[in-house]
């Protein structure tokens, strides 16, 4: 009886240390730049790269100033901020890339939103 418990200890060692754990993955905020400036009136473009070195991503989120905004599960990781969707001010956006298991990589930039000044002309 105990040879047999050995043998399957041996080969469920063996089984374990064969599963490789993916790696956290690797997430990097392309555009906006840390300290660009945009207009509250006008669209912010999010671009991300999101990696795993073993495995797969499956899915990027946005945040803004730490609350959810959107996701995707598919490539490539683009988003879109919309006008007036956020107030001005310095924002801080951030991405976190998921990968299979459940591991998390995440990468942030801060930038400065700003309300357009209207100049009126008094006659």
């Amino acid at each position: 009886m105990k040879k047999i418990i050995y043998i399957f200890l041996t080969f469920a060692l063996i089984f374990f240390a064969s599963c490789k754990k993916q790696s956290t993955p690797i997430c990097q905020i392309i555009s906006p730049q840390e300290g660009q400036e945009f207009y509250q009136d006008e669209d912010i473009p999010i671009q991300v790269i999101a990696e795993v070195s073993n495995g797969l991503i499956s899915s990027v989120l946005v945040y803004i100033d730490d609350i959810y905004y959107k996701g995707t599960y598919n490539f490539p990781y683009n988003f879109t901020i919309k006008a007036g969707d956020v107030f001005s001010g310095v924002i801080t956006i951030k991405a976190v890339a998921v990968n299979t298991e459940g591991r998390k990589g995440e990468t942030s930039v801060k930038i400065n939103v700003k309300e357009r000044e209207i100049e009126l002309a008094i006659k």
